[in-house]
């Protein structure tokens, strides 16, 4: 009887998943819960880390140094997220670059590898691209340096922006800016280089 009653007391503490908090606990500061600390919405700094880790793996595949987070370029990109629209903002031509991806059940991770993907077409070595290579050259420019992304619901779609500065795409600059896949690529993680 005794084996019985510790074999469902063993069964019901196991099956107390580990992020149910029991009532009355505080949470402790740095759990998963509250990665940004106080102040920063968990969504918003995974997604930011998302984002970061995606661009700056692509670009070590290509030779690029790092991007770094800009919380105005994101403030802007969620701003013109939240228009729910696959138009460029007139506002920040020749400013800034932006890719703008929207899909019904579409990710972030999806929307960016939309972006990336044409690299296999992009005409390397030449001194201008194709509007058809345009968001992944964006997310590669050598001379782009910071970026700021931002994604919105509307509907049943989501929309994702990201926006570069400098603004990449630069006519007679592809040959200087946008390197082929390095041959040794494997060594990058997406994780911050030196």
């Amino acid at each position: 009887m005794f084996r019985m009653i510790l074999i469902a007391m063993l069964a019901i503490s196991c099956g107390k998943h580990k992020d149910q908090e029991e009532p009355g606990r505080q949470p402790q500061p740095g759990r998963p819960s509250d990665p940004g600390g106080p102040g920063i919405p968990p969504s918003d700094i995974v997604e930011q880390q998302q984002y970061m880790v995606f661009h700056n793996l692509k670009r070590c595949w290509h030779r690029v140094a790092d991007v770094k987070w800009s919380p105005q370029l994101a403030a802007g990109a969620k701003a013109h997220a939240a228009r729910c629209t696959l138009a460029k903002d007139p506002s920040i031509a020749g400013k800034l670059g932006e890719n703008i991806a929207h899909g019904k059940g579409l990710g972030q991770i999806k929307a960016q590898d939309n972006w990336y993907l044409p690299f296999i077409f992009f005409p390397y070595g030449q001194k201008n691209g194709s509007k058809e290579t345009a968001e992944f050259s964006q997310i590669v420019w050598r001379e782009t340096s910071e970026i700021g992304c931002a994604s919105a619901k509307c509907g049943d779609e989501n929309y994702y922006v990201c926006r570069y500065s400098p603004a990449g795409n630069v006519a007679g600059k592809y040959d200087t800016n946008v390197y082929s896949l390095d041959a040794g690529f494997m060594k990058c993680t997406g994780m911050p280089r030196k």
